[in-house]
């Protein structure tokens, strides 16, 4: 592939990036099915609810390395029960049992 066929296909799937192919409308109808799996009333849900739209992807990309994005504080207790999880994972791969953490190491707890 040259040069200039590269550059064409890439502009190319750029294009239809945004244009749901026949696979992306299966998937979609899928999810939408799961869901009303588990709704109350399965018409308030639609298959459109789920399609993904790209946009200029290559903007959004920048604005996530550029860090523009908000970011979230994780609480107290989101951050403990993050160190209980691991220290579970952790102690059952490694045969121990590992007592939960009550409270944040001081490093943690000053950051």
């Amino acid at each position: 592939m040259t040069h200039r066929q590269s550059l064409a296909w890439e502009a190319w799937l750029d294009q239809e990036m945004d244009r749901p192919s026949r696979t992306d409308f299966y998937v979609m109808q899928l999810a939408c099915t799961v869901e009303q799996l588990f709704m109350d009333d399965p018409s308030l849900t639609n298959v459109n609810k789920y399609r993904l739209t790209f946009g200029d992807v290559e903007a959004k990309a920048a604005d996530v390395a550029g860090g523009t994005q908000p970011q979230c504080k994780e609480t107290e207790t989101e951050i403990l029960d993050r160190i209980n999880r691991s220290q579970t994972v952790w102690g059952a791969a490694l045969g121990i049992r590992i007592p939960p953490s009550t409270g944040l190491p001081k490093k943690a707890a000053a950051g």
